[in-house]
């Protein structure tokens, strides 16, 4: 697999396209639009592909911890588990785009290192209450369930639709679901 890092794709494209595609669509989070070299198709939210991201060996996952994983940077997802069940949710910033960090202390003034491209970080217990994970670009916090406790970002990250096939956990990117759905 190839990994395309986000800012070799928004080296392409305009900032100013960017922006002005994204204020007027009103059906998902803010984001950036790549037109694919004017052929009219484009993605909305940061270029997170819409697709299965398969997360190996997560199934174990206890209660209170999250990981993320990361296709390239741009592409990521965060499995958590909460006393209900496993969720999955973006592990890109609403703000801009950016690669978020899971927290390793509950003051959240250690943050966990990025996994770097098509990896995964180790398995972590973020602050249950409190800042979980934050954007290392801008310094947007989330709680563990991805609602966003300081800005500059003004929407949660969302949630994805999440299976599981033996100890893999399978995220439907093009899914988006309610905030409390667990599996």
């Amino acid at each position: 697999m190839t990994c395309w890092r986000r800012r070799e794709v928004l080296g392409a494209i305009g900032v100013g396209l960017a922006a002005a595609a994204c204020s007027s669509n009103k059906a998902t989070p803010p984001c950036i639009v790549q037109d694919d070299a004017g052929l009219g198709r484009s993605q909305a939210y940061c270029l997170v592909e819409r697709e299965h991201i398969r997360v190996p060996n997560i199934r174990t996952i206890g209660v209170g911890q999250a990981a993320l994983f990361n296709i390239d940077d741009s592409t990521a997802v965060i499995i958590a588990r909460d006393a209900a069940g496993a969720y999955a949710m973006s592990g890109i910033c609403t703000h801009q785009c950016c690669l978020v960090s899971i927290c390793s202390d509950a003051a959240c003034t250690t943050i966990g290192t990025n996994p770097g491209e098509c990896k995964a970080t180790a398995v972590g217990s973020p602050a249950q209450a409190g800042a979980a994970m934050i954007c290392p670009c801008h310094g947007s916090a989330f709680s563990i369930d991805g609602k966003v406790l300081t800005g500059p970002a003004v929407r949660a990250l969302p949630h994805y639709a999440l299976a599981f096939e033996g100890d893999d956990a399978i995220v439907d990117t093009s899914t988006v679901v309610a905030i409390d759905a667990r599996v």
